[in-house]
């Protein structure tokens, strides 16, 4: 029963954590007056630390190099990527769209298990995927903008959340890789391409010759936390629950998603029309979908 309780809680916390993120990265879009670039290169920066500090990977002497290396490069190389299209999502598309582009990237992820890992696939996953797609597009198409926004602005309203969905997928795919490995290479893996992210931010920064100013301080201090904590929560429900991973997965997407929803419609009174709405329940029937053919298989 305790450890039901800690499961949910871990969850919870989780969730919270990952829609914070979303909130922040939102109102800090929002303003002109904040360059979000070093806030990214700090959030890896205070992530690393927290990866240091609370997880203790034992790297050993000498240097294991039978590390999953490419992998560990192109997580680095990914997560800023995927960090700054999300950010660009939330400014041109708003947190509802954003975050349930962020939920249906599991479908990439479920493409690769039955193109790359030689899964078998269902019906099931079948309407899974063509069910993530049709949303997408229902989610993306904004009638309520004028012709001029709607030229000016195509490209940034298509391209991100695309990027965000295709991103997150990959990045997916190389942790299920890297779940091949013992759980301190896992932790060790973290760390390291946290560090690698927070390298190539930090020469973008300086080559882009920023301007820093305390806020950045605070909010990528802010997100670096909050992202940590999401992660390890998630792994900590999964260790609390190891019987329930279902559970875990169809909690954790559509929380997600109804929240982001709400705060989107409430407190950032972002626009949604009738074909978006339509949008937003092929995505939660996607996700059960996807759910119902893991239980299938």
């Amino acid at each position: 029963m305790t450890s039901l309780i800690m499961g949910i809680i871990y969850l919870a916390i989780s969730i919270i954590s990952n829609i914070s993120v979303s909130v922040i990265l939102k109102a800090v879009y929002k303003n002109d007056n904040i360059d979000s670039r070093p806030i990214i290169f700090l959030n890896y920066l205070f992530a690393s630390i927290f990866c240091w500090v609370f997880l203790y990977p034992d790297f050993g002497f000498p240097v294991n190099f039978r590390m999953p290396w490419l992998i560990l490069l192109a997580l680095g190389v990914l997560f800023p990527i995927v960090f700054l299209s999300m950010g660009q999502s939330l400014k041109y598309t708003g947190i509802i769209r954003s975050d349930l582009a962020q939920r249906l990237s599991i479908f990439v992820s479920l493409s690769a298990a039955f193109i790359i890992f030689d899964t078998k696939i269902s019906i099931l996953g079948i309407f899974s995927i063509f069910f993530s797609i049709i949303s997408l597009w229902c989610l993306l198409y904004q009638f309520n903008i004028d012709k001029l926004q709607r030229t000016r602005y195509r490209f940034s309203i298509w391209i991100w959340p695309f990027l965000v969905f295709l991103g997150y997928g990959i990045i997916d795919i190389l942790f299920k890789l890297l779940s091949q490995f013992s759980i301190e290479i896992l932790f060790q893996s973290l760390l390291i391409s946290f560090v690698l992210s927070g390298i190539i931010t930090f020469i973008y920064t300086i080559i882009c010759q920023v301007y820093w100013k305390w806020i950045h301080l605070l909010i990528g201090f802010s997100i670096g936390l909050l992202n940590f904590t999401n992660i390890i929560t998630y792994i900590l429900s999964h260790q609390c629950l190891p019987d329930h991973p279902i559970f875990i997965f169809i909690t954790m997407n559509i929380s997600v998603v109804v929240i982001g929803i709400l705060i989107g419609i409430l407190i950032f009174d972002e626009p949604i029309i009738r074909l978006n709405i339509i949008g937003l329940l092929l995505g939660i029937i996607a996700i059960l979908t996807m759910v119902l053919n893991i239980k299938e298989l």
